[in-house]
């Protein structure tokens, strides 16, 4: 039974009003700061509604925060309701090569989405052959997307899949050629868009691979301070906060800490949800020394705000790791499995989706990779900010 002091206030002074808006993973429909990389990909694609129709295929580069995906999904989903309209058939394949590390799995991805097999093919090969079948005979062109490719650390596993990439659209006219005596007017088209943080990413690819590979760019640049004033400024007037509870100038101010950080919007994002925590909790209005006080306590503990703001699912999976950590043992994605399904107590996840919470710790640079076994499991390791993680997960009562 819980007992309320009779002091007890609850009466904070309300600025947050939805916190949806202060969320990164919050999928806007004004896209600000991007119109020339909205424009470039937009001509890119157009190419699919002239009179003599074609995919295109290009790389898109940028820092971590600067809206590729975001504008890719956009841009995407006007795309397939135009093809749509012009009853132009085509299957876009989305892929993230943090979900898909190897040729093989990526390869796989594509199948599935493609045909829906349910069986799949246990080689590379035989995954390429079906999907060259396909490309040849469906009635649908195919556009392949595939998002943070750099992920796919492999240097090797990532040159044969980019060449294989590449190679999609002449294979698949080959095999039409070779089979047009059974193969009616055909007319579809094959093109590819990759999305990496890595703008070197094809530096150290085989010359082979080099030369098939698109030469397309659209380099997605960091954010301007003014460019993140905006976006916070749109989260304020979506309903982040209640009216009249902050400033502009001190929009601005929090903007420029951001960038000076060396961060992006993500950051920005971040400060002035503490921010805003932090005048409710001591019953302050927003000001510039508000602001310098919280930036410099979430420079200190920015790694500790990610985790606490993480998923309960996710701390869930970070409190296992930490246990496996505690017993010195090597960490892997198969070891976590086994230990969060062998606790009934816990909510029912596939091996898939524990890997997907892994990748994205990684990402968030909580848990690090420092190699890997036989059977191609990554080494984990959380050495490096074990206390910050201690910290977090003993303030949600997981330790």
């Amino acid at each position: 039974m819980i007992v309320f002091n009779k002091d007890m206030d609850f009466n904070v002074v309300e600025i947050i009003k939805d916190k949806k808006f202060l969320s990164p993973e919050y999928m806007p429909n004004k896209i600000i700061g991007r119109k020339k990389e909205i424009d470039d990909l937009s001509f890119h694609l157009s190419y699919f509604f002239r009179e003599n129709p074609s995919l295109p295929s290009f790389i898109i580069s940028g820092s971590s925060g600067t809206g590729k995906t975001l504008v890719v999904k956009k841009i995407l989903q006007g795309f397939q309701e135009e093809a749509n309209k012009k009853k132009s058939k085509v299957k876009i394949v989305f892929i993230k090569g943090s979900e898909s590390r190897s040729k093989y799995e990526v390869l796989k991805s594509i199948l599935k989405q493609l045909c829906g097999d349910k069986k799949l093919p246990r080689t590379s090969s035989d995954c390429y052959d079906k999907i060259v079948n396909f490309l040849a005979t469906s009635e649908s062109s195919v556009l392949i997307v595939i998002d943070e490719i750099h992920e796919i650390k492999n240097s090797e596993e990532l040159n044969n899949l980019l060449f294989t990439i590449s190679r999609f659209g002449e294979d698949m006219a080959f095999y039409q050629e070779g089979e047009q005596k059974i193969l009616k007017n055909k007319n579809t088209h094959y093109g590819y868009i990759l999305i990496t943080n890595d703008a070197l990413m094809t530096k150290d690819l085989n010359q082979n691979t080099k030369s098939s590979l698109t030469r397309d760019r659209i380099h997605f640049p960091r954010y301007s301070p003014d460019e993140v004033f905006e976006i916070l400024q749109d989260r304020i007037k979506k309903g982040a906060f209640h009216k009249n509870k902050i400033k502009e100038n001190h929009l601005k101010y929090i903007s420029a800490l951001s960038i000076q950080e060396g961060e992006d919007a993500r950051y920005g994002l971040l400060l002035l949800s503490n921010i805003a925590k932090y005048a409710e909790k001591n019953r302050l209005v927003i000001s510039d020394d508000v602001i310098v006080e919280v930036n410099n306590g979430l420079r200190k503990r920015l790694l500790l705000e990610i985790i606490l703001d993480l998923p309960w699912i996710y701390k869930k999976i970070l409190k296992i790791i930490v246990d496996l950590f505690n017993e010195k043992v090597d960490i892997n994605s198969k070891k976590i499995f086994e230990l969060y399904d062998s606790d009934p107590s816990n909510k029912n996840l596939n091996f898939s989706r524990i890997c997907q919470i892994v990748t994205f710790l990684e990402k968030e640079k909580i848990v690090y990779v420092k190699g890997s076994n036989g059977n191609n499991l990554r080494k984990l390791t959380i050495g490096e900010n074990i206390i910050e993680i201690k910290h977090a997960l003993t303030e949600e009562g997981l330790l």
